[in-house]
């Protein structure tokens, strides 16, 4: 099931609000909207107030909060106000106040380990886990696979 939502003619240009789309679009929209709420950029009092949005319309449609995931978060252009601003010799330049639109998709993710269909094949997805050890010297952690293998070549020769 997916629950869309969309915050339409935002007073503030779409390129500020992509940087903010581009950190939250992984998480998890609970996670989202706690991070939302202490940060100070502007943008992100839209996005939380969108993402609050389409998480009521869930709890509405009796599903949990806890399984939903960002499907789509899209920001697009909405209509520029025409302003004019004082020129040089008595003229006027024009500018655009920029708006946007938010576009909040969620769905109800799967869980690790669950059949999902694709079309009339059910495949099922086997959970993987690797197991990482830190290495003595601090460095970047390496996989047990790799270290055991490192150590059977070092004796070798």
């Amino acid at each position: 099931m997916e629950i869309k939502t969309s915050t339409r003619y935002i007073h503030i240009a779409p390129r500020k609000l992509r940087i903010l789309r581009a950190a939250i679009k992984r998480m998890h929209p609970v996670v989202a909207t706690k991070r939302l709420a202490l940060m100070q950029d502007r943008a992100a009092k839209f996005f939380r107030k969108s993402i609050l949005a389409a998480l009521d319309s869930a709890k509405q449609r009796q599903l949990e909060v806890q399984t939903l995931a960002f499907k789509e978060v899209r920001v697009d252009e909405g209509p520029g106000f025409k302003r004019f601003r004082a020129g040089s010799k008595g003229s006027a330049k024009r500018y655009v106040r920029k708006t946007s639109h938010i576009t909040i998709m969620l769905t109800v993710a799967p869980s690790k380990g669950e059949a999902k269909t694709k079309g009339s094949e059910i495949t099922v997805v086997p959970r993987v886990e690797q197991k990482v050890e830190k290495s003595v010297t601090g460095e970047k952690p390496i996989k047990i696979a790799k270290a055991v293998s490192k150590i059977s070549k070092s004796k070798t020769k």
